[in-house]
């Protein structure tokens, strides 16, 4: 179908208007379910996806007595005869992913998700888990929640997926279209923005050596409030710190429009107050929807 260019683009407009990357992705996410989904996503995708009561509700659940939670459906290109589960934990500490495979979507209400998570995070593999090797790298692509996503994502897809170095997914919103192509770098949940197949060939290299590279497409890490992304983004700026914990957050104190943020940098101990202001430019936050004006985490102290 061929799309239409006279209309404006989320993406464009926002590069355009200087907004900021840093502090952007999804906060305090350190959980994550993603579950294979062959059919059509809609809008809201977890929401309209055609499972059976009992499925919905067991996720539902898990997501309801899981701090941190996100709900991510995935697909790919090959469709092998069962369908993939992945629970993740992002926690810095000891982030773990594990996989199990169903037979199709009704198996998922004979797993305790919430102690196979609770065992992530106590860094263990869930009984029954298969673990997993490689990491996940999860693209937005679903253009019917904005088309941006399927327009700068799908292309990004394809760049990773054709590597085979990385489990490469498809996945539905993962906030911030506008600034697409994004992804997640799993089990780090490590958010990325504004990627493109030329880039993508330098990120990932970074990330199997456990690094981030370019800086300039790092939005954050989700475990964390934005504030203390943009802390992060700032440090690691500074002092060149690319590996993945050569910044460790370990105060994140944020309170509608402030942050105090402590961490270790590379050994040394740095402290930053952050607070959330206009920068003056205005975008809209999505396709379809009229400007906003555009607000950034500014570091007023450290």
């Amino acid at each position: 179908m061929a799309v239409d260019e006279s209309q404006p683009w989320c993406t464009r407009a926002s590069e355009a208007a200087g907004e900021p990357i840093a502090g952007t992705a999804a906060a305090r996410v350190d959980a994550w379910l993603l579950l294979e989904y062959r059919g059509a996503w809609a809008s809201k995708a977890w929401e309209s996806a055609e499972v059976s009561p009992a499925v919905r509700a067991h996720v539902d659940a898990w997501a309801s007595a899981t701090t941190g939670s996100r709900i991510q459906l995935v697909r790919r290109r090959a469709e092998p005869e069962r369908l993939a589960l992945y629970l993740v934990s992002s926690q810095q500490a000891q982030p773990l992913a594990a996989r199990f495979e169903l037979t199709d979507h009704d198996a998922i209400v004979g797993f305790d998700l919430v102690a196979a998570t609770a065992a992530l995070r106590a860094g263990t593999l869930p009984v029954g888990a298969q673990p997993v090797a490689r990491p996940l790298v999860l693209v937005c692509t679903n253009g019917k929640r904005d088309r941006c996503c399927a327009k700068w994502g799908l292309p990004v897809y394809d760049a990773i997926a054709e590597r085979g170095d990385v489990e490469a997914w498809q996945t539905t919103h993962l906030g911030g279209h506008r600034f697409a192509a994004t992804a997640v770098w799993l089990p780090e949940g490590l958010c990325y923005g504004r990627l493109t197949p030329q880039s993508i060939g330098t990120v990932v290299d970074a990330g199997l050596r456990r690094e981030i590279d370019p800086l300039s497409c790092l939005r954050g890490r989700t475990a964390l409030s934005e504030s203390a992304q943009a802390a992060e983004c700032a440090w690691r700026h500074e002092h060149r710190a690319l590996g993945f914990d050569d910044v460790v957050v370990d105060r994140d104190d944020e309170h509608d429009d402030h942050g105090e943020i402590e961490a270790v940098v590379q050994g040394r101990r740095v402290h930053a107050r952050l607070h959330a202001e206009p920068t003056g430019a205005s975008a809209p936050p999505s396709c379809g929807k009229p400007d906003a004006a555009i607000v950034t985490w500014r570091r007023v102290g450290g």
